[in-house]
């Protein structure tokens, strides 16, 4: 027995010295518990990345019920909700190439009665969510009445471009850019 423990020792100093691991056929528990935290930290990642789309989502939606906010408020002549909706430094870029600040966009989107903004019809192409800014793609006609000015009825066809950024609790337009589609 004696030779034994002896010819152990002997062995454990040798591979000691020598820089050699010793044999294992099982992974230690070191390594267990390593491939545990990835396995859990993919699972960690994958749930996350599941919240974010979920959230991205549901920024999503809210911009375009916002977006419904943005025309209802055009037809509606409400410049006060049409404002609400517009960052104080927003940046517009008009079908014309003019640049507008807010006080400009609100006179020129929500004009007094000299136009009157029969019909409107809103479709968002796309919304594409960034943590606290998203950015928004769609068209929209509208019918313009110039007839209580004895003009015509036109049909004005545009897509546009916002920029949205949430401010506190608020989601406003920073940025906009329409570009005319057609026009009857």
């Amino acid at each position: 027995m004696m030779k034994y423990l002896i010819l152990s020792i002997a062995a454990a100093r040798l591979l000691a010295t020598s820089g050699a691991a010793p044999l294992q056929t099982h992974p230690s528990q070191s390594e267990a518990t390593n491939q545990t935290i990835n396995v859990d930290g993919r699972e960690r990642a994958s749930q996350v990345e599941n919240m974010e789309e979920k959230r991205d989502d549901m920024v999503a939606q809210e911009l375009r019920r916002l977006s419904g906010r943005w025309l209802d408020a055009i037809v509606r002549r409400d410049r006060t909700a049409f404002g609400a909706l517009l960052a104080d430094d927003v940046i517009v870029t008009n079908s014309d190439g003019k640049v507008l600040s807010k006080s400009e966009e609100i006179a020129d989107k929500v004009p007094a009665a000299l136009i009157h903004h029969v019909a409107y019809n809103n479709t968002v192409d796309e919304a594409r969510v960034y943590e606290e800014t998203a950015v928004m793609t769609g068209t929209y006609t509208k019918r313009l009445d110039y007839r209580g000015n004895g003009g015509p009825v036109r049909w004005l066809s545009q897509r546009y471009t916002f920029v949205w950024v949430k401010r506190g609790r608020l989601w406003q337009i920073v940025a906009a850019q329409y570009t005319v589609v057609a026009e009857s």
